[in-house]
């Protein structure tokens, strides 16, 4: 039988690879918080997120499904802010505070 492909929020088991050893990761687990297909294979990579660690992208061929998943409100605080298309802010959510006169605006990039 197939492992289940993790899905957004999933706990996964990191395996062993040369990469997650060189990241010091093998055996470690995270959180699925994000996933890109590779355009020529199909193969499927998942963002994984450790810890305070960056998170990090791996194929889904060393990556094991523990059956736990975490609420999303755990990774993401429903914060956001509204940004226009040349970069200046226009606004944040009701969960986040404005900025005071004296922050500094994003410049366009």
């Amino acid at each position: 039988m197939a492992t289940p492909e993790p899905q957004f929020f999933d706990v996964v088991r990191i395996g062993d690879s040369d990469e997650t050893r060189m990241l010091g990761l093998n055996g470690a687990e995270g959180v699925v918080i994000g996933v890109s297909e590779d355009e020529v294979t199909g193969e499927k990579w998942f963002v994984v997120g450790v810890g305070d660690l960056p998170a990090a992208m791996f194929p889904s061929s060393v990556l094991t499904p523990t059956g736990r998943s975490v609420p999303r409100e755990s990774i993401y605080s429903g914060e956001s802010v509204r940004v226009s298309p040349e970069g200046k802010i226009l606004g944040y959510s009701s969960n986040a505070s404005e900025p005071s006169e004296d922050e500094p605006q994003s410049e366009p990039l």
